[in-house]
């Protein structure tokens, strides 16, 4: 399978930053695509890199922000999933999970 890339991120100078997911290892890391003269270098980030620099970057809030797109679609997923179907919602102890 192919990396599965989202663009969230062009620099004022051209560069790219894209969120990306490699299916066969599980591996999820930033791309970053170096602008002109550089065309065609692209730098592996890893998430906790660029999520837990000290100074906020723009790359790093427009991370943080498709991140948080993830996580209010599957939310909603979710409660769309348990209104539709209340009778099939059960919640058990985690002892007696099948």
């Amino acid at each position: 399978m192919a990396t599965e890339k989202r663009l969230f991120h062009i620099g004022p100078d051209g560069d790219r930053w894209l969120l990306c997911y490699c299916p066969e290892a599980g591996c999820l890391y930033v791309a970053h695509e170096l602008p002109p003269p550089n065309r065609g270098i692209t730098v592996r980030v890893e998430l906790h890199t660029l999520l837990c620099g000290y100074q906020s970057t723009p790359q790093q809030e427009a991370l943080k922000q498709l991140i948080g797109t993830f996580v209010v679609q599957d939310t909603r997923d979710v409660w769309r999933v348990s209104a539709d179907r209340k009778s099939d919602v059960r919640f058990r102890e985690p002892s007696t999970v099948v």
